[in-house]
């Protein structure tokens, strides 16, 4: 969702950063937020920006740029639990409390192959 999309084929990060915008995103297991902050002088290109993300995602989206963003939640993975004393302790809790066929049976962060 960060990648660029068929109109904008570059990141989203700079163009809205350079505009003076804060933005990101998180996932749990009910949801995903994308969220930003703008002026209010900024407020057209973050809207033109997501109408244009949300409605033209697919035809820009290339295997480089799954590829790059699966190496960041990667790397959020071994940073935030892997590499953490009790990291991924939560993984086991909820591997023990839920059953396999159930979506909180995994953490949304996902299992390296």
């Amino acid at each position: 969702m960060f990648e660029g999309s068929q109109h904008h084929d570059r990141g989203y990060f700079q163009p809205l950063q350079g505009a003076g915008a804060s933005l990101n995103g998180s996932t749990n297991a009910d949801r995903t937020n994308y969220w930003e902050v703008v002026p209010s002088n900024a407020l057209e290109l973050a809207l033109w920006m997501e109408s244009d993300r949300l409605g033209f995602l697919l035809p820009a989206l290339t295997d480089a740029k799954f590829t790059n963003q699966r190496e960041v939640v990667l790397n959020e993975r071994r940073q935030n639990y892997e590499n953490r004393p009790y990291g991924l302790a939560p993984m086991a809790m909820l591997g023990a409390l839920f059953p396999t066929d159930h979506p909180y049976h995994w953490m949304t962060i996902g299992e390296i192959a």
